[in-house]
């Protein structure tokens, strides 16, 4: 089986990514998730974390600002 790694780029996107992630796993159960956050002020990153200590398919990386 193959696997995949997607790559989120984020910043204030707690509207989006509660969806998203879902969304992806249910149509490619084997895939990786990276979101890449820059230090959202809305709470992406703390929800990055809270699902990724559920589901080991999904990993957060938190960068110190806004870098594009």
């Amino acid at each position: 089986m193959s696997k995949y790694l997607v790559i989120i780029p984020t910043y204030n996107e707690i509207e989006n990514l509660p969806l998203l992630v879902p969304a992806i796993f249910e149509v490619a159960p084997q895939a990786e998730i990276l979101v890449i956050d820059d230090h959202s002020p809305d709470g992406t990153g703390k929800w990055c974390d809270e699902f990724a200590a559920k589901d080991r398919r999904l990993h957060c990386l938190h960068r110190a600002g806004k870098l594009g």
